[in-house]
């Protein structure tokens, strides 16, 4: 009769634990990296507004005519001050956040420069 040979494999609780967190950064940060990889959030998603339009700038939106992309030919500007909104196109910045924000969208960010003495 051949000999059978059995192993066990035990994790100790305490090194369990210390790799939660471990694992918990590691996950927050693969998504972090991978939407910053994607380079924007929201942007150019018809889906999100049933194939009607997407906001494809912070500013601007375009018409999808349900075709799953938005039609060059069909992009629009929000007016001065307004964002691009999931709910009605355009809405005022001071009350509102942009659907569509890009990697290098500069329009929520102060910038200074100049040398004052």
């Amino acid at each position: 009769m051949p000999a059978q040979i059995s192993l066990q494999v035990t994790q100790d609780s305490t090194q369990q634990k210390e790799s939660d967190p471990l694992r918990l950064f590691q996950v927050l940060l693969l998504l972090w990296i991978s939407n910053g990889a994607l380079g924007q959030s929201g942007c150019s998603d018809c889906s999100l507004t049933n194939g009607q339009y997407a906001c494809v700038s912070e500013t601007d939106y375009g018409f999808c005519f349900d075709q799953g992309t938005v039609d060059e030919s069909a992009v629009r500007s929000c007016r001065d001050g307004y964002y691009c909104v999931l709910e009605g196109f355009c809405a005022p910045m001071a009350s509102a956040e942009p659907a569509c924000v890009t990697a290098t969208s500069t329009a929520t960010t102060d910038i200074v420069t100049g040398w004052y003495m």
